[in-house]
């Protein structure tokens, strides 16, 4: 008696294919330059590999540290933007909606537009 059939083998291989294929697309190459816009303009945009606190007003303050970005400060209600955390791969950021503040981490590999 046969464990494994043809079309099971057939199936699981095909499983395994979308399974890499599927760890390849989410693994992101790591950043290169932090941006931080106000209001939809770029006011500063630094490497990641300088550690430096960046006040964009008196409501909103970001900080690079171990090349990683995150706001450390916010005044908003919500909170969502100091609770997004640390960024550092390419394409990824963090907004904050009330104070119209977004941070993003731009490098090779990012996406400029996707058309479809």
């Amino acid at each position: 008696m046969k464990v494994f059939k043809w079309f099971d083998l057939i199936v699981l291989a095909v499983f395994l294919a979308a399974a890499v294929l599927s760890i390849c697309f989410l693994i992101k190459p790591v950043g290169e330059r932090v941006e931080i816009y106000k209001n939809g303009e770029l006011v500063k945009s630094e490497s990641l590999s300088v550690d430096f606190v960046y006040q964009v007003d008196s409501h909103v303050t970001v900080t690079v540290s171990n090349k990683q970005a995150f706001v450390s400060y916010s005044d908003c209600i919500g909170q969502d933007c100091v609770s997004a955390g640390k960024i550092c791969k390419a394409g990824e950021m963090i907004t904050c909606l009330p104070n119209k503040v977004i941070v993003k981490i731009s490098g090779k590999g990012e996406v400029d537009v996707v058309t479809g």
